[in-house]
């Protein structure tokens, strides 16, 4: 009997194979949240305890940790405030090498504005963007708080949807970021004696370390911002952090 030419599964079963598999993946990503859950009690489950409140606590800890660090480190949309081993905060940093490894390139802070403008009256770089992406990015008005900077230059004084100024939420973002940090070294330590010592010691280290990393991200960003917002030209910041 032949294949019926207008049944897909028969005419061309590897499309339809193609199809369901891209379908399930879209599905999974719309839903990340649940999925990302699942698999990280998963993994706790195998690798971490068996306590399923414990799991249910440090599965909380694991989803909310890559927004901490983006909090302290890369607010706003700002991004590559380092330099050197690009772990540390240098904001300051111009890089006489290449203009696109200098930190100053990413945020170009003065006492006007912050921020890159990668708009249609920018750089055009919004238009690598499907619609409807291009046309809401194109607008700060419309842009997410988390991508505002890497795609507009705003003055100090722009009003967010906070109500606060765009310096208030900068440094309420990397203060936020800081204590978010501080917060997941102190739920660690609450599940002292549910984990085996000798990992609960070994993260509850990096948990410090992260927690005084983020400090130093907040107290060095802010103080440079806060000094650009009142310099013409923060080049000049870096023999001002250098003097600290």
């Amino acid at each position: 009997m032949a294949a019926d030419p207008t049944d897909p599964i028969l005419s061309n079963p590897e499309e339809v194979f193609r199809e369901e598999v891209v379908r399930s993946l879209i599905n999974t990503m719309l839903d990340h949240s649940a999925a990302l859950g699942l698999g990280a009690d998963e993994w706790l489950t195998m690798t971490c305890t068996l306590d399923a409140a414990a799991r249910q606590k440090l599965c909380t800890m694991m989803l909310s940790s890559r927004e901490a660090l983006v909090s302290y480190s890369m607010p706003l949309g700002l991004h590559h405030l380092i330099g050197g081993d690009h772990y540390a905060p240098m904001p300051e940093n111009t890089d006489p090498r290449r203009e696109d490894w200098s930190a100053t390139t990413y945020h170009r802070a003065d006492a006007r504005a912050i921020g890159v403008d990668r708009t249609r009256q920018g750089s055009g770089f919004v238009d690598q963007y499907q619609a409807p992406l291009r046309e809401r990015w194109n607008d700060p008005a419309t842009t997410p708080d988390a991508l505002l900077l890497w795609f507009h230059r705003l003055p100090w004084t722009y009003r967010m949807t906070s109500g606060r100024t765009l310096w208030g939420e900068l440094v309420h973002t990397y203060t936020r970021g800081a204590e978010e940090a501080r917060g997941l070294q102190a739920r660690w330590i609450g599940l002292a004696g549910k984990i085996d010592d000798e990992r609960y010691r070994a993260v509850l280290a990096r948990f410090e370390r992260q927690a005084a990393d983020a400090a130093a991200w907040r107290d060095k960003c802010l103080r440079y911002f806060e000094a650009a917002r009142a310099a013409p030209d923060p080049r000049h910041l870096l023999a001002h952090e250098g003097s600290r």
